[in-house]
């Protein structure tokens, strides 16, 4: 029976293959961190917003 970590992976995909990045956004703390192995770390959701988008 999928919990909360389940819903949240579930919303996070949802939002990345409609493309949907405000939303997906959402999904992450103020002082989130983003790491993407071939660009860098981002940092809070405007960084992050920026690279995802």
């Amino acid at each position: 029976m999928p919990g909360a970590a389940y819903d949240a992976v579930k919303r996070f995909w949802d939002a990345q293959d409609s493309r949907d990045y405000v939303s997906l956004v959402g999904l992450f703390t103020d002082d989130a961190v983003a790491e993407d192995e071939a660009v860098g770390s981002f940092s809070g959701k405007e960084q992050i917003l920026a690279f995802m988008s």
